[in-house]
């Protein structure tokens, strides 16, 4: 059995606004309590890896996670942003998360014709999958209060 938690990163500076490499755009401070939020709810998690978009939205939004529970943070360059994100293979049971943006884990949604309305920053998409890859149960987590 595995569990996959797709956590979008949590809220990050305005993008318009942003005059850097998009990349480098980094949480708010709403967004690092969200990320710390995070943290609270899932560092005693047993979690086998987090993999994450090299943005630095997302790796802040992972850090506190990963601190928590004693796991390296893995840069995934297929998590970034308009990139297809690459689930784990079905066989590496456990607990991975993967952190990634507003468009691409809505794209994944709709590969694995899960339906869903939202996909809010800082939310979490928990999916189980036997291991026969199949998904066996999908659940929304609202992200936590900034």
């Amino acid at each position: 059995m595995q569990t996959i938690l797709l956590i979008r990163h949590a809220k990050a500076k305005d993008r318009e606004k942003w005059t850097g490499p998009d990349h480098l755009r980094p949480l708010t401070p709403a967004g690092h309590k969200q990320a710390e939020a995070i943290a609270e709810e899932l560092g005693e998690t047993k979690i086998k890896v987090i993999r994450t978009s090299p943005s630095v939205r997302c790796v802040q939004t992972v850090e506190p996670l990963a601190n928590a529970c004693g796991v390296k943070v893995k840069i995934d360059k297929s998590l970034q942003e308009g990139s297809p994100i690459a689930l784990p293979d079905a066989d590496e049971s456990g607990l991975h998360v993967l952190c990634a943006h507003g468009d691409n884990i809505p794209a994944l949604l709709d590969d694995l014709d899960i339906e869903w309305k939202e996909c809010r920053k800082a939310s979490i998409w928990m999916l189980k999958r036997d291991d026969d890859g199949e998904i066996t149960d999908v659940t929304y987590v609202e992200p936590p209060e900034d």
